[in-house]
């Protein structure tokens, strides 16, 4: 008898410029925006952040904005207790890898929607049922399950700005899905755990877009590369694993 499959995979999807300007238009369109918890993270991105907040606020949405997120699985924590006390009832998270995962994780244990919206493209959490973060006070680090997104809102105008090893991590990240398969097919050939040809199909597809990008500083490529990674995220859930 052949496995039932069930992928959950984000209702919304938005890639292009000026994405964020859209954001309150594009969560009130899809979403429960009574109360939107927004993490975002701190330095560089904080004016984006806080320009963010303001015009959810001045869109009439409540709006509780958690800033300085750094990763850490004790702020995950902190996060779920916040938006469970405040009753949120939608999380976003707006930031680097860190804070998406941050927030992401937060929304999962709580069961609580979120919306990725990350401002750099150096990885494929931005769209993955999973949540990297630091452990304890040695910085070490542990994946951790997560819920898919519920919307991912990326714009290319604010990805192509950030620093450019950003971009070159994101495309190292989705190329390395060309080895990963091979290890996988390895694996499963010798006992330990199961290949999925369909999803594999999805990662390989996404990577051998990336082959394609030859300047990193061109629009093209951000979009090649946003998909690429979107296409990597949704192959993890995919697989399950």
């Amino acid at each position: 008898m052949s496995r039932q499959r069930s992928i959950e995979i984000p209702r919304l999807v938005e890639v292009g410029p000026g994405r964020i300007e859209q954001l309150p238009d594009l969560l009130r369109g899809g979403f429960d925006t009574s109360h939107v918890l927004l993490g975002t993270g701190g330095g560089a991105s904080l004016p984006l952040a806080a320009g963010v907040a303001d015009a959810l606020r001045s869109a009439g949405l409540r709006v509780t904005h958690e800033p300085g997120l750094t990763g850490s699985l004790e702020q995950a924590v902190e996060l779920a207790a916040t938006a469970i006390r405040a009753e949120v009832t939608l999380l976003v998270g707006l930031g680097g890898g860190r804070v998406v995962d941050t927030v992401k994780l937060a929304a999962s244990r709580i069961g609580a929607e979120f919306v990725s919206v990350p401002t750099a493209v150096s990885h494929d959490g931005i769209s993955s049922p999973v949540a990297s973060l630091e452990r304890g006070e040695d910085g070490h680090r542990s994946s951790y399950a997560a819920a898919m997104p519920a919307g991912v809102i990326l714009d290319l105008d604010v990805v192509g700005a950030a620093p450019i090893r950003t971009l070159r991590a994101g495309l190292g990240d989705l190329l390395s899905n060309l080895v990963a398969i091979l290890d996988w097919e390895l694996a499963a050939e010798r006992g330990a755990g199961e290949f999925d040809a369909y999803s594999a199909l999805i990662a390989e597809h996404a990577a051998r877009s990336a082959l394609d990008v030859e300047d990193l500083t061109s629009p093209e490529s951000h979009e090649l590369l946003a998909k690429g990674l979107l296409l990597s995220g949704l192959a993890m859930a995919a697989a399950g694993t």
